[in-house]
């Protein structure tokens, strides 16, 4: 009877990102803080009628809720935009060996 060659691979396994690593709970945070302040505007201010181009066009509720949009929509794009150079520079570390599992002494 021949015998039967046995060939042992090694298995990689993928790596879970923790929740540190993750972008969801920050774009969570971000979107329930939003919904706060633009909870504020709709309580506090009084004028929701069309912007007039003078000193009263910040106090104006549309001006400030289309703000709050700019803003957060602009915040969701910087985190994303980190968390992708972040996973980058990751990989360049490493590739080079300065990987997490190795301390740097």
């Amino acid at each position: 009877m021949p015998k039967t060659k046995r060939v042992i691979r090694r298995v990689s396994h993928g790596s879970v990102a923790d929740f540190d690593d993750q972008l969801w709970p920050i774009n969570c945070l971000l979107l329930i803080m939003a919904a706060m302040v633009a909870g504020l505007v709709l309580a506090v201010k009084p004028s929701f009628a069309p912007p007039r181009l003078d000193h009263t066009f910040f106090n104006n509720g549309w001006v400030l809720l289309g703000g709050i949009v700019f803003l957060v929509a602009s915040l969701l794009a910087g985190t994303w935009w980190l968390q992708r150079r972040q996973a980058t520079r990751r990989m360049q570390l490493e590739r080079s060996g300065i990987g997490r599992s190795q301390e740097v002494r």
